[in-house]
């Protein structure tokens, strides 16, 4: 696979249901945000004030070995910069409780409600 079409952005149906709830919430994050460092496209994105988030949805299905590995040098990266990275693995299809769960904790975190996730 090329580079090229690595970078294709392809949104998930879990991507879409969790965005309907987060607006349903009145929380509005930038979809599909590309972040220049390490060439990555968050999910969701946000800047609050002064903080900004990279959210990521990683599905069981793609998610694992060197993917992972990759995930993580992007998370370490990206905090360098001063860019929380949250990150929520889920396993296919994912549940309505694991949308509510996930909702929660990305409300909480961006409104400033909790210092962890």
């Amino acid at each position: 696979m090329s580079f090229k079409d690595r970078m294709k952005v392809q949104v998930s149906d879990a991507e879409i249901k969790l965005d309907i709830k987060l607006q349903v919430r009145k929380i509005r994050l930038e979809r599909q945000k590309q972040i220049c460092l390490w060439k990555t496209t968050a999910d969701f994105y946000a800047e609050v004030g002064t903080k900004r988030f990279a959210i990521y949805l990683d599905s069981d299905k793609v998610h694992v070995g060197t993917v992972q590995d990759r995930d993580e040098r992007i998370d370490e990266a990206l905090e360098r910069q001063h860019i929380t990275v949250l990150r929520y693995r889920y396993t296919c299809p994912i549940s309505e409780a694991e949308l509510n769960r996930i909702a929660d904790e990305i409300e909480a975190k961006v409104k400033g409600r909790v210092t962890e996730v």
